[in-house]
């Protein structure tokens, strides 16, 4: 009953007992709980505890926050660093070889009507960072002008191995070629033509491959 008192029963007086000890424990239960509820409550270490909780939470969120975007800082600061090695890498690079293949168009100026030349200009380099340049330079006028002494160099490239085989070729020495109301020999005149053709580039190879170099040079 809500009062606690033993309802009117017509049982025996050994049930009644039994309803009247039932009824005491539960009634003893319920106290103790509200004062163990009681006394957790004013349990300093439990307020310590729930109070550190509390800020773990309120500062650690930020905290973390703060932490991973100093770290996406440091990511964006090095990825910058390690693009600008590479580029002032690729920048001597390209600029080595334009500046070799420099030297050897003016070997080519110097000797190429005089001497049958064993030699040629060198486009390893500059076909090998035909796309990186792209990429890493963000100069498109740089990577433009790359491209053209490319092209260039490849033109020169293909007109001295030809010329290099016409001049051995046995099979041109028996042949012969009018000029001028006079017959030439086909070699002759092949080679003549092709050192013609060489000689009028190099000039201006000379003048591209340096101002290239200035173009590409150190900008750390």
């Amino acid at each position: 009953m809500p009062d606690g008192t033993i309802p009117q029963v017509s049982h025996s007086p050994k049930l009644a007992a039994r309803w009247r000890v039932a009824t005491n424990r539960c009634a003893s239960t319920g106290i103790f709980d509200v004062l163990t509820i009681s006394e957790n409550f004013w349990n300093i270490e439990f307020w310590q505890q729930f109070v550190a909780t509390i800020l773990g939470v309120v500062l650690g969120i930020p905290a973390g926050l703060w932490l991973n975007r100093r770290q996406e800082r440091q990511d964006v600061k090095k990825s910058s660093q390690e693009r600008n090695a590479r580029r002032s890498q690729l920048r001597r690079i390209i600029c080595t070889a334009t500046d070799s293949n420099r030297q050897i168009v003016m070997h080519l100026r110097e000797h190429i009507d005089k001497n049958i030349v064993f030699f040629n200009v060198d486009t390893t380099v500059l076909d090998s960072t035909s796309a990186a340049k792209y990429e890493l330079l963000d100069d498109l006028a740089a990577c433009l002008a790359v491209d053209a002494l490319r092209f260039h160099l490849h033109t020169l490239y293909r007109e001295i191995e030809l010329l290099l085989r016409v001049s051995f070729d046995g099979s041109l020495m028996a042949l012969t070629t009018e000029k001028d109301g006079k017959e030439l020999p086909t070699q002759q005149h092949l080679r003549t033509r092709l050192i013609q053709t060489i000689q009028s580039k190099l000039t201006g190879l000379e003048t591209e491959c340096r101002e290239l170099v200035s173009l590409l040079g150190p900008q750390d």
